[in-house]
């Protein structure tokens, strides 16, 4: 809808009138006199609705007669939408001709102009190749005065490209000459206030916002003096030049302090013809800001932090570049960085000697930390030098060329066909920060000298020196592995290193903990693969073993000798050798050791790795175990010595070990069912895989009448188990032999004894509530009821309820204790196994005797 009234004069010219328009969304009305040398007006616009707006305006695309004519103006809105509303107010006092109304040529004053736009919610969007998305929030601009002497002040909260930013800011903007020319012109800023914190998820009113977690940063900027900015005409380019000035910049993390603020000024900033010169400072830059820079909502620790680096290490910093307009000339660069104050310190975890877990922060003591970058024409040098107490010393001198724009890079560009030069210098002393390189709970020490000269390629750098390391200690407080006084010296030639000597030595010195040594080679071999070059790596290393402590952890302590050879050409891994326990103590957990749930998941901080692009290794596997003379197993009611040999398999391109070999116990024995028995034979042969070696079992009951056991077939996956006496006898007759050392009675409660005991037996356990419940918690063997038979003045014996309490001392001694439930009869008993067929038993309390008793089987 539009309403228009007013009139028109050609020959003055001028336009005077009134006049509204009614849009879907938008409602527009103006007022006013046009004219060159004198005029005023208003213009107020209302948008109520951005997205109606937007949906009429494209359906004119299919109007009759008129959208032919505008279709082509409309067609850049097909990737657009709007959402939101808006207000803006113009008003004007003067002539127009300074802005290019038409008239005589005379020279009119510029107009005044008086311009306010405000919106609490505008979104713009853009979807396509090009997507863009800006929201505006609370905004308020302001426009007043003439066109070469424009006050301007802007305060809006914005949100794009994954960042919320506030700014505040007021100035003057000229434009310059008659008619105004946009591309003349000068802009002076006296307040400037930006802060930008990264965006979060959306909302629940469907604005996104940073979240409430305490790992967003604010970024703040402000001015600390006036900005001063020129531009003009240069044909159809355009010439700039920003006056000298300063900014701040501060991070603010949220709920947290601010950290120092960082000063940025320049002496100049210039683009003319085409060329970029600039030259500034950086003052008081901290090192905090490499995490202030890493954090986000995903990552709420810093990379910093992460490293278990710290400190307040704080640099200064100057830079002169310049960016010629001609692509062919090189640039040029100079750029400095250099430490002002404060030092370097590392988060460890405790002494090398410490057993505790505790959190250490050591201070570097840096002296001196430089970089410096600098280019001459096509060369480019860089300089490093670091120099503190605790960390050593460092030198870099490195060049390069950069190559000129071609077909793949319009610009100058760092190929890899570079060339390289320049050596290295390191001399670390011998602390144990360098722990913080290791994986959690490791702990290492050494010193370390390298003297390396780099020459080559980028893609293929060449490096030529040695590394030495000495007095080099490693611990693992969790695996119980500790090594010292190793050395190592490698050499580099090319894209070859060759360990020369490397040499750790157990706990206790070479004498007491043995000794690991190892030499080889690495390298980067071209080869051909399907009619391509490729390079890929050929590592050869063999490793010897002599009396060395591999683990000195009380429940697991091993003491391993033999060789190892290693080779690994491109993906097919090869390893051979022979490795011979001298000793080893093997306890295993307890099965009650508390463990989590199965519905427990455990997260950690790890990254998931990336493998694409990458070959899976080949492995081919023939390592030979002896498990030599002193190999024990304990835990779980086992104790016993292993002897046997195992060869550890892997055939490609199957990765799956196998083993085969044999396993015997040596004078073992299981406690079950409240019983140590005696494994007579104890043989686990391995044909395949590792999980489900075959089974040859017997535990018998010791000093006994009669040769009672379990015997276990089969495989580890699907094992067998029997009861097995000599002579034969009925299962029941077996069960009771094996839990009781005697036949069964035939009582109530002795029969659910046994009951639970072949539940237990069938179900693979030690017999639970056989040796579990009250009897365990009370350190008995035998806790159950059986019939007592005492003198009467009747028919000479009376049977009654008793409970009897019985505990095993010895192999062969037995101690029990009956006391009566319907009386006060109580019996103390000691049996003492002599051989299989005799036993003496002493009886005291209601019946004092000693018997003789000697056993005697017909069936």
């Amino acid at each position: 809808l539009v309403d228009a009234q007013g009139r028109i004069d050609t020959a003055r010219p001028l336009i005077e009138g009134e006049a509204s328009v009614a849009l879907p969304g938008l409602r527009a009305r103006w007022s006013g006199l046009l004219a060159q040398a004198q005029g005023q007006g208003d213009l107020d616009l209302a948008l109520a609705d951005g997205a109606r707006l937007l949906t009429w305006l494209r359906a004119l695309a299919d109007a009759p007669v008129l959208g032919e004519i505008v279709r082509p103006a409309l067609a850049p809105l097909a990737d657009w939408q709007a959402e939101g509303q808006a207000q803006a107010r113009l008003r004007w006092q003067g002539g127009l001709g300074a802005l290019g109304f038409p008239g005589p040529q005379a020279r009119s004053a510029a107009p005044r102009l008086d311009l306010a736009l405000d919106t609490e919610r505008l979104q713009l969007e853009r979807t396509g190749e090009s997507p863009m998305k800006l929201a505006l929030g609370s905004t308020h601009l302001s426009v007043q005065g003439p066109p070469d002497a424009l006050a301007v002040a802007l305060r809006t909260r914005a949100e794009s490209s994954g960042w919320r930013a506030d700014l505040d800011t007021a100035g003057e903007l000229g434009f310059i000459g008659l008619p105004l020319n946009a591309r003349r012109g000068q802009l002076a800023l006296s307040r400037l206030k930006l802060s930008a914190t990264p965006a979060g998820a959306a909302n629940g009113n469907g604005t996104s916002g940073t979240r409430e977690n305490g790992a967003a940063v604010t970024w703040a900027l402000s001015s600390q003096s006036p900005l001063r900015a020129r531009w003009q005409p240069r044909g159809d380019a355009i010439d700039a030049e920003l006056d000298g000035a300063s900014l701040q910049v501060q991070p603010r993390r949220a709920g947290g302090a601010a950290l120092a603020p960082v000063n940025l000024s320049w002496e100049q900033l210039v683009w003319r013809a085409g060329a970029l010169q600039t030259r500034g400072r950086i003052d008081g830059l901290p090192l905090a800001w490499a995490d202030a820079l890493t954090i986000s909502d995903t990552r709420p620790t810093g990379a910093l932090a992460e490293a278990g680096l710290g400190g307040d290490l704080v640099f200064d910093g100057r830079w002169d570049l310049s960016l010629p307009a001609q692509a062919s000339e090189p640039p040029r660069l100079s750029a400095q960085l250099q430490r002002r104050a404060g030092d370097l310190a590392i988060q460890t975890l405790g002494a090398f000697d410490d057993p505790r877990a505790s959190a250490n922060r050591v201070q570097a003591g840096v002296k001196t930390a430089e970089l410096e970058l600098r280019t001459e024409g096509r060369r480019v040098n860089a300089r490093l030098r670091w120099d503190s107490e605790r960390f050593g010393t460092a030198s870099a001198d490195l060049a390069s060329e950069l190559s000129p724009p071609d077909a793949a890079h319009g610009a100058w560009h760092w190929p890899d066909t570079a060339p390289l030069s320049g050596r290295v210098r390191a001399s670390l002393p011998e602390v144990g920060v360098w722990s913080v390189l290791a994986p959690p709970g490791w702990r290492v020490r050494g010193a370390l000298n390298a003297e390396v000269s780099v020459a080559g390629t980028r893609a293929a750098p060449q490096l030529t020196g040695v590394l030495e390391a000495k007095d080099l200690a490693l611990r693992s407080l969790v695996d119980g592995i500790v090594f010292r006084g190793g050395e190592l010296r490698a050499t580099l030639a090319g894209e070859r290193i060759v360990i020369e000597r490397f040499r750790l030595e157990g706990r206790g010195g070479a004498e007491r903990g043995g000794v690991l040594q190892a030499s080889g080679s690495a390298e980067w071999r071209r080869v051909q693969r399907d009619g391509a070059t490729v390079r890929e790596p050929l590592i050869e290393l063999e490793v010897s073993a002599d009396k060395l402590r591999a683990s000195s952890r009380p429940d697991r302590r091993v003491t391993v000798s033999g060789q190892v050879r290693a080779r690994l050409e491109g993906a097919a891994l090869q390893l051979r050798g022979t490795l011979r326990a001298d000793e080893a103590l093997i306890v295993l957990p307890d099965e009650a050791a508390p463990s989590l749930g199965d519905d427990v998941v455990v997260r950690g901080t790890e990254y998931p790795i990336d493998r694409r692009g990458g070959v899976p290794v080949v492995p081919d596997v023939r390592i030979t175990v002896d498990l030599g003379p002193s190999f024990e197993l304990r835990g779980q009611g086992l104790q016993t010595r292993l002897e046997g040999q195992l060869e550890v398999r892997t055939n490609p391109p199957d990765p799956e070990p196998r083993i085969v070999g044999e396993v015997r116990t040596v004078r073992g024995t299981y406690r079950a069912y409240g019983q140590q028995l005696a494994i007579e034979t104890g043989v686990l042969r391995f044909n395949g895989a590792y999980d489900n070696p075959a089974l040859e079992i017997d535990a018998v009951r010791p000093n006994t009448t009669q040769r009672v056991g379990v015997q276990i077939t089969g495989t580890a996956q699907a094992p067998r188990v029997r009861l097995f006496s000599d002579p034969e006898m009925p299962d029941s007759e077996k069960l009771a032999w094996l839990v009781l050392g005697r036949p069964a009675s035939g009582a109530g409660a002795e029969a659910a004894v046994l009951q639970q005991a072949a539940l237990a037996l069938l179900a693979g356990s030690d017999g639970g509530p056989l040796d579990g419940g009250l009897a365990q918690a009370l350190g008995l063997d035998t806790l159950s009821f059986t019939g007592t038979s005492s003198s009467s003045t009747g028919d000479g014996t009376n049977s009654s309820a008793a409970v009897m309490l019985g505990k095993q001392i010895a192999d062969n001694l037995y101690l029990s204790y009956e006391r009566s439930l319907a009386g006060t009869l109580s019996t103390v008993s000691i049996f003492y196994d002599v051989s299989r067929r005799v036993t003496v038993r002493a009886r005291a309390g209601s019946e004092n005797a000693i018997d003789l008793i000697f056993t005697l089987r017909y069936d």
